[in-house]
């Protein structure tokens, strides 16, 4: 899965090429939204497939397709 949760970060990892984004958070779910909105500026995007959370690098989102 491309996105996991360690040691107060956000770690984001393109399920295509593997690229990889940390975005720092705490425990506060409004904080880890920060995170995703974060990312998402950056081009990132995130998609469920079969039921899982995918993250997608911007050289592989869809948003910039």
């Amino acid at each position: 899965m491309g996105i996991e949760r360690r040691n107060g970060w956000h770690i984001f990892r393109c399920d295509v090429c593997d690229t990889q984004r940390e975005e720092k958070i705490d425990r506060n779910w409004d904080v880890s939204r920060i995170a995703f909105t974060a990312a998402e500026e950056d081009s990132w995007g995130f998609e469920k497939l079969r039921g899982k959370w995918v993250a997608l690098c911007p050289n592989h989102s869809s948003r910039n397709n």
